[in-house]
């Protein structure tokens, strides 16, 4: 067989076979008719060229047959849009900028996360008498500096100062599905750097008040198991929170590696690429919409005032930014030469099996599971030779 492949443009190809007649012949005796020898050895020679040339097809192929008549050279080509060059920086220079924030975990974190432990596991009892300070409350909020003014909700003990001064005064005195309008200023300076100094209309309805009956700490370490005493619980969740924002703290360089280097490569993005994520975005946000908001799609685009076809068009920048550091991420392991070994793929695969449920781990799709692992142990051993640059 005789392939040449050519490159129409950077996302491109098209390959040119030639196939001897006495290798038609040979698979027309094994299929029995001239078509279904076309269909495999038209197959056989794709896989074949993809192999030989390295191709990575992001879309369906189109065949055209040239000549294929039995007894003679048969002759076809076949279109196929494939993931394109990408010409990296000097991304060792651009690594080396990037600096790894330390995890900091205070005190006052710890305390908080115990706080809210404490909490989760405590008695409480709906009240119908308005809201006192000391009361856990359910309220629902919208600000007018909010996106699109939209309404969030939240649940806190009244009178610790969670919000900005003044919101939780203003809850006061406030029953169930009761609402409240009022006008404060963000503090400045503000975590939330545009909101500080502004002032803003907030709107509020009291969703629920409840007494809340505080388990001791001692009782409930010792309920849980959690530890054998006070210093202990809190030297682990210390443990726990560090192994978290170092993790977060990874996953920000990470990501900021990634940005930098997204921005200084040279790339044509395939619009085979950018429309399957456009995709992948609205199905994901079908999902949310069934699971979280429990709504038919087309009563949420009713709600929301928009088509289908809008938040495509929405969507086609974080298309494109996704797509965008995909193609850079595969050519930083073609460059580094990242590979994953069968045994790695096994091995995380079973512990990724084990923390699941057994249910959970008998309808597991094997194939998507060795596809996330893969990925995932490429990624990590990909990450891990940029960090030692």
């Amino acid at each position: 067989m005789k392939i040449n492949t050519k490159k129409i443009d950077n996302n491109k190809v098209e390959v040119h076979f030639e196939v001897s007649a006495e290798e038609l012949d040979r698979h027309i005796k094994e299929t029995k008719t001239l078509a279904e020898a076309s269909e495999a050895l038209i197959k056989a020679s794709w896989q074949q060229a993809v192999q030989k040339e390295g191709l990575e097809p992001i879309g369906p192929a189109q065949t055209s047959i040239e000549q294929i008549v039995p007894g003679q050279l048969a002759k076809f080509k076949i279109t196929a849009p494939v993931l394109p060059e990408i010409k990296l920086p000097d991304y060792a220079s651009l690594i080396k900028e990037i600096k790894k924030e330390p995890a900091q975990i205070k005190d006052d974190d710890i305390e908080q996360a115990i706080k809210s432990w404490q909490l989760s596991k405590s008695k409480f009892t709906t009240l119908e008498r308005p809201a006192e300070k000391g009361d856990f409350v359910q309220v629902e909020f919208s600000s007018s500096l909010f996106p699109g003014d939209q309404p969030q909700q939240d649940r806190f003990i009244l009178g610790e100062g969670r919000l900005i001064p003044g919101f939780e005064e203003q809850l006061v005195g406030l029953s169930a599905n009761q609402e409240k309008s009022f006008n404060l200023t963000y503090p400045d300076p503000y975590f939330a750097s545009h909101l500080a100094g502004k002032e803003a209309q907030f709107k509020v309805k009291m969703i629920k008040v409840e007494k809340v009956e505080k388990i001791s700490l001692e009782e409930l370490i010792k309920n849980e198991g959690a530890a054998e005493t006070i210093e202990e619980l809190h030297q682990k969740v210390r443990m726990d929170m560090e192994h978290q924002a170092q993790h977060a703290s990874e996953q920000r360089w990470r990501q900021q590696v990634i940005d930098h280097i997204a921005e200084a490569s040279e790339m044509e993005l395939p619009t085979t690429l950018i429309e399957y994520e456009q995709m992948r975005l609205i199905e994901s946000l079908k999902r949310q919409v069934a699971d979280q908001l429990n709504l038919d799609f087309e009563n949420y685009l009713n709600k929301i005032n928009q088509k289908e076809e809008d938040l495509k068009k929405t969507y086609r920048m974080e298309a494109e930014r996704n797509v965008r550091q995909f193609l850079v991420i595969r050519a930083l392991q073609r460059a580094e030469q990242i590979e994953v070994s069968e045994d790695e793929i096994i091995q995380e695969a079973a512990k990724i099996k084990e923390g699941m449920t057994p249910e959970e781990a008998n309808q597991v799709d094997q194939t998507q599971l060795r596809a996330y692992t893969r990925d995932a142990l490429t990624r990590d051993k990909l990450f891990q030779k940029l960090s030692s640059i």
